[in-house]
């Protein structure tokens, strides 16, 4: 009785830490079992109250167990606000990737293909990809954004979303494509942005993702969340990908960059 005594005691004092519970409660339970087999008087009453007690105090240790996580859990959401928004740049292209730094960049390619690329600018100087040149008319750029505007940092954030490229009257039909961006972090009030550029001759719509796979400041596992994607603009609504109105030529924009020029010639 000593050791159910204490066990119990144990438990009750660590009650906000399952493993512990879980521990004293199995102890507690060995305890009884040996009990009621030692004890005198027919010994099928004796095994079956064993097994009663047994199932009971699992019940409440699974429970102490399960209610501790599901409190993490709400307490991990209620810390962390992440915002998914997406943008259509009207004047996108050229990108402009800032001194010694990397910019990952999601491309759209005939064929309805994903090609990903990291871009990475090793001079002191800002970058312009895919070149300097002006294009007229604008080549348009989608742009993702995941904004932190939760009390915590996360960490190691895997975010995926889905494209339906195409359309229902075009040849080929629509196509939907799986798309995972890289691994990253969002600081507190910070926000990380990954562009689209659309080399094809195809329209796209998004379809960002309400959740996200990631480690919440000060925990050593990664949690999935509910995101609450923005909903103020157009575009957040009918998040769209525009087809391009220029010739590529891989990652090069063929001449001339000024189309208009083609109709005034003619």
């Amino acid at each position: 009785m000593l050791v159910i005594g204490t066990a119990l005691g144990i438990a009750s004092l660590r009650g906000s830490d399952p493993p512990i519970v879980v521990t004293m409660l199995l102890l507690s339970e060995v305890a009884f079992i040996w009990l009621f087999l030692v004890h005198a008087g027919n010994r099928l009453w004796r095994v079956v109250g064993a097994v009663i007690v047994t199932v009971i105090l699992g019940a409440v240790g699974i429970r102490s167990y399960t209610d501790s996580s599901s409190q993490g859990a709400m307490a991990l959401e209620k810390n962390v606000l992440i915002e998914p928004s997406y943008d259509l740049q009207m004047f996108g292209l050229p990108i402009v990737i800032p001194a010694s730094s990397t910019m990952y960049i999601i491309r759209l390619q005939q064929g309805r293909k994903i090609e990903p690329i990291n871009i990475v600018n090793q001079t002191l100087a800002p970058m312009q990809w895919p070149g300097k040149e002006k294009l007229y008319p604008p080549e348009s750029v989608g742009k993702i954004s995941l904004s932190n505007h939760g009390a915590v940092s996360v960490f190691n954030v895997l975010y995926q979303f889905a494209m339906d490229v195409g359309g229902t009257n075009e040849p080929g039909g629509v196509t939907t494509v799986q798309i995972s961006l890289p691994l990253f972090d969002i600081p507190v009030g910070q926000s990380r942005g990954f562009y689209i550029v659309n080399q094809s001759q195809d329209v796209g719509i998004l379809r960002l993702s309400p959740q996200a796979l990631l480690q919440v400041q000060g925990s050593t596992t990664r949690t999935r969340i509910q995101l609450h994607p923005r909903d103020i603009t157009f575009f957040d609504k009918l998040p769209m990908l525009s087809q391009s109105i220029h010739t590529w030529s891989g990652d090069k924009i063929l001449p001339p960059f000024d189309t208009a020029s083609r109709y005034r010639a003619k």
